[in-house]
């Protein structure tokens, strides 16, 4: 019932949010702090940002199919 609340809906909603761009700027953040070479050129950030987040997509997948399954 407390869940069902609509403030605290809205509460989950912000955090949400919160969440969301707090990954977004950290991704961003790790792309361009880090220096990879691949047969000796950079890898543009861009690359690296949608690397990162194939990653983050991949790993949220496992702990959910995880999580639902076991």
């Amino acid at each position: 019932r407390w869940l069902a609340l609509p403030a605290i809906i809205a509460l989950s909603a912000v955090v949400l949010g919160a969440v969301l761009y707090h990954t977004g700027t950290w991704l961003r953040l790790t792309a361009h702090v880090t220096a990879i070479r691949i047969l000796g050129k950079a890898v543009p950030s861009p690359v690296k940002v949608a690397a990162l987040v194939v990653a983050l997509i991949v790993a949220s997948a496992t702990v959910a199919y995880f999580h639902v399954w076991f």
